[in-house]
C-alpha cells in the first residue's frame, strides 16, 4: 500500500498505475516460468523489456505538451490552404507552434485539413523509440470538437467561444487550451478559468483580420508584470515592431501573414526565433 494508491485525478493517472501492473505482471510470469517452462520465460523477458520501451512513449507523450508550451515562443497561423512546403518549410526551421485558422472549411475538412497537418509537421520526430526530435504544438483555432476527434495537442479559444472551463470538459487534462484576451480582466480570468496560455492583443492592425480596437503595447506591459501564463503577443507583428512588442516584457509571438506571405517562410520563422532568442537570453 502506498500514499498515492487510491488517488486518481484522470485517465492519465490511470494509465500510469496500470503500466506499473503490467511490469510486475511480466516479471512474475517470467520468474514462475523458470521453474515450469525455461524457454517460455526468456519470452517474457524480451516481453517486459519491449513494455519498458512502450511505456517511455506513453509517459513521454503526456508530458510533451507541457514542455513544449513552455519553450514554444513562436506560433505560426496558417489557413486551411497551406501547403505541404509551408508547413515542411516552419517545421524544419523550428517554430514551437503552429495554428490552424480556417472559418471557411466544414467539419469533415477541417478535419482532413488538421490530420494532414499533424501528419506533415511531425514527419521529422521520431516517435521516442529512441532520442526525441522536433514537433511543434499543432493547436486548432476555435473548434474544440475537432481539436478532440484528431490528433492535434490542443485549441485556442476566442472570447465568443466555449468558456475554457467548458473546452476542458471536453478535451481532458493533457491537452493544451489557449484564449485570446484583448483586456487585462480577461487575461486575469484566463488564469482563473486554467487555460494553458493566452494570446494578448491585437497589437497592431492586420493583414489577415480585421480587430474594431487595439489595446497595443499598452495591454503587453500589463500582461508581462502581472500574468505569469505563456503569453503570445498577437495582431500585425512583423520583424520589423518586433523589437517595439519585445520592449514590453511580452516574449512570445503569435504571426501569420508575415510568414505565410514571405517569399522563403522558414528563413522568415528563423529571423523572428532569433529575435526572441536574443531578448530570452538579455
Amino acid at each position: 500500500s502506498t500514499p498515492t494508491e487510491s488517488a486518481r485525478t484522470n485517465a492519465d493517472d490511470v494509465c500510469e498505475a496500470s503500466c506499473e501492473r503490467v511490469k510486475q505482471s511480466l516479471r512474475s510470469l517470467e520468474e514462475f516460468s523458470k521453474v515450469t517452462a525455461p524457454d517460455v520465460a526468456a519470452k517474457f523477458e524480451n516481453i517486459r523489456y519491449r513494455w519498458y520501451t512502450l511505456e517511455k512513449v506513453v509517459t513521454y507523450l503526456s508530458q510533451r505538451r507541457g514542455s513544449a508550451l513552455e519553450t514554444a515562443k513562436l506560433c505560426v497561423l496558417v489557413s486551411g490552404s497551406f501547403t505541404a512546403d509551408l508547413v515542411d518549410a516552419i517545421t524544419m526551421a523550428r517554430v514551437g507552434m503552429i495554428q490552424i485558422r480556417d472559418k471557411q472549411l466544414d467539419d469533415r475538412q477541417m478535419m482532413e485539413r488538421v490530420g494532414f497537418l499533424c501528419g506533415i509537421a511531425r514527419s521529422h520526430w521520431n516517435i521516442p523509440v529512441g532520442p526525441i526530435t522536433f514537433a511543434p504544438l499543432i493547436i486548432v483555432n476555435d473548434r474544440v470538437d475537432v481539436a478532440a476527434a484528431t490528433d492535434a495537442d490542443g485549441v485556442h479559444l476566442g472570447q465568443e467561444d466555449l468558456p475554457v472551463r467548458e473546452a476542458r470538459r471536453i478535451l481532458g487534462p493533457r491537452k493544451i487550451i489557449g484564449i485570446s484576451t484583448h483586456n487585462i480582466e480577461q487575461a486575469r480570468v484566463a488564469v482563473l478559468e486554467g487555460a494553458n496560455y493566452i494570446g494578448v492583443g491585437p497589437t497592431f492592425p492586420s493583414t489577415t483580420k480585421s480587430f474594431d480596437n487595439f489595446p497595443g503595447t499598452s495591454l503587453l506591459k500589463q500582461v508581462a508584470e502581472e500574468i505569469s501564463l505563456p503569453a503570445f503577443a498577437i495582431g500585425g507583428i512583423t520583424l520589423g515592431n518586433l523589437p517595439e512588442v519585445l520592449t514590453t516584457g511580452i516574449k512570445r509571438v503569435a504571426i501569420s501573414g508575415a510568414v505565410e506571405k514571405a517569399e522563403e517562410p522558414g528563413e522568415a520563422v528563423r529571423a523572428f526565433l532569433k529575435q526572441l532568442a536574443d531578448i530570452t537570453a538579455c
